[in-house]
């Protein structure tokens, strides 16, 4: 199994994060999109009102979510109503259009949170709503009123690799031990509040990039617009998915039962497995469970690690036929040369 991190100690040399924490992190927008109303027309001879300008989306590298929402602080976004129809100008003359210039890479979804595409290259235009015809014979020469909807714009991180697990497996500190990127890192679960994207450099220049997502609990994808579906979200585009549990598995109170390490990764497969369901007929939807995918054993130095190691080991060993786990422990001095464990 190739290595996901370098081997030779010292080798990462640069990390950065995505979204300082104490910073909110902006990965969904809210728009409502006004297209212009039709102009109209001249009656007395048959004159033609103008169309109403449309609402355009058009990705912009240089663009994030933040730009978008200083430029429209109102979250409004008004395109021109066409001019009317007169006795010296029978055509009238069109509505400005409104071109909005999105992230790269941005999806954008109605209100019922049904995909309606996915702008992933530039010079690719998506028209978010349509302006008014204008007023003719057909329609009482008094011009049609145009599109007015709400829109949601989600922004997927790209990364390498993303790290999924329960609440404090310990993947917070694993990134930030990796790449140097600011986590939240405490003793206690749910301090990841929000994804974070770190990046390993090695010598040679390659880089690799690695997403950090908040903790999944037993529920979470139920909804497709709860917490749980919104940051899996990020996982969508990532080329592997590292599976993090802590060897002596995770208990979220006194109230809930103690899962182990096995019943942890059986638990986050069937919550992928609940969230992809639920993109079933949407646009472009994929199965995360068909990534290719590690687990990761982390807190190796506790008391009991390696008997529950061992009976990890034992229940994977039922369904395949030689399970390599890699182990380790970030109280190792050796962290940036993590050895596969037997």
């Amino acid at each position: 199994m190739s290595r996901l991190i370098p081997r030779a100690t010292g080798s990462v040399i640069t990390g950065r994060s995505a979204a300082p924490q104490t910073k909110r992190f902006l990965d969904r927008v809210r728009l409502w999109c006004r297209a212009g109303n039709g102009g109209p027309g001249y009656p007395r001879m048959g004159g033609r009102g103008g169309r109403g300008g449309h609402v355009y989306l058009t990705p912009n590298p240089n663009t994030t979510l933040k730009d978008l929402v200083k430029l429209f602080e109102t979250r409004r976004v008004v395109a021109g109503s066409g001019k009317a129809s007169g006795r010296r100008q029978l055509v009238g003359e069109f509505g400005d259009d409104v071109t909005v210039d999105v992230p790269l890479g941005i999806v954008v979804a109605n209100d019922d949170d049904v995909t309606l595409c996915e702008l992933n290259a530039v010079g690719d235009r998506y028209l978010a709503a349509r302006g008014g015809a204008g007023g003719d014979a057909t329609n009482g020469f008094r011009g049609i009123k145009g599109e007015f909807l709400a829109i949601r714009l989600y922004m997927k991180l790209i990364s390498d690799a993303t790290l999924l697990g329960y609440p404090n497996a310990g993947k917070s500190s694993i990134l930030h031990r990796l790449s140097g990127a600011r986590t939240a890192v405490s003793a206690f679960p749910f301090s990841t509040r929000s994804p974070a994207l770190g990046t390993l450099c090695y010598p040679d220049g390659r880089r690799i990039s690695v997403s950090d997502l908040p903790g999944l609990m037993d529920g979470a994808t139920r909804s497709r617009t709860g917490l749980g579906a919104r940051f899996l979200r990020h996982a969508e585009r990532a080329k592997l998915l590292v599976y993090v549990v802590d060897v002596d598995g995770f208990r979220a109170s006194v109230e809930t039962p103690h899962r182990n390490a096995f019943q942890c990764l059986a638990l986050l497969c069937r919550e992928l497995e609940n969230y992809w369901e639920g993109l079933l007929g949407d646009h472009g939807a994929s199965s995360l469970l068909g990534k290719p995918a590690v687990l990761v054993v982390n807190k190796m130095d506790s008391l009991l690690a390696e008997l529950n190691l061992r009976e990890l080991r034992d229940s994977l060993s039922r369904g395949l036929s030689d399970p390599t786990l890699l182990g380790l422990s970030l109280s190792d001095p050796s962290m940036s040369d993590p050895s596969l464990s037997d």
